[in-house]
Formats: C-alpha cells, structure tokens, sequence
C-alpha cells in the first residue's frame, strides 16, 4: 500500500503543505517488491499522474509471486509490468473538522 497524505506532526508542516508518503508492505513478497517496484519508470509514472489527480490517496498494489526452490518470490521483474493498482481518494474533512485548531485548513 502507498500513501500520501499531509503532514500533520507540526502546525509549520501542515499549514506549508508537507506530505508523508508511507508505504506499507502486507506480507514478505510485498516488501521483496518494493525496490523492483520503485525502479519500475512506468509504474512511476502512473504513480504521478495518480498524485496529480488527488492531493491525497491510499493505493493498494498487488504483487504476484512465483514459486521456486527457495520460496517464493515477486514476479515483478519486467520494467514493462504493472501490478494492479486500486487507488482511493483520501477524504480528509472529517480528519480537519475534528481538530478546531485547523478548522480553516478544511
């Protein structure tokens, strides 16, 4: 899972608009396939455009996996393969109506 929301861990960061970008791995092979993933140009580039259509989102990307004398192991291996992606819009009025200190940030 990719993130990218707003920085909220001081008011200078929130208030100049400074994002966190988290990536969060569900299990061992989503965590081999991070480096392959981010050398990926066309993932990249879809990750971009992702960003430029929603200031905040959540992304869930699926990696497949092989199974081979060691274990298994992700399959992204070709620069020209995309995972599937799920991408959701990040709402965060309930997160800024909740804190009346950013209330106009809303």
């Amino acid at each position: 899972m990719v993130i990218v929301a707003p920085n909220t861990l001081t008011d200078r960061s929130l208030y100049t608009n400074q994002k966190h970008m988290v990536i969060s791995c569900a299990h061992g092979l989503a965590q081999l396939a991070i480096k392959d993933l981010f050398e990926n140009d066309e993932f990249l580039k879809e990750l971009i455009k992702v960003r430029k259509e929603n200031e905040y989102f959540q992304a869930v990307i699926e990696i497949d996996a092989e199974r081979t004398e060691k274990g298994y192991i992700p399959t992204l291996r070709s620069r020209e393969a995309l995972p599937p992606m799920i991408v959701k819009p990040l709402d965060l009025g309930e997160f800024s109506r909740k804190l009346k200190k950013y209330q106009e940030w809303a």
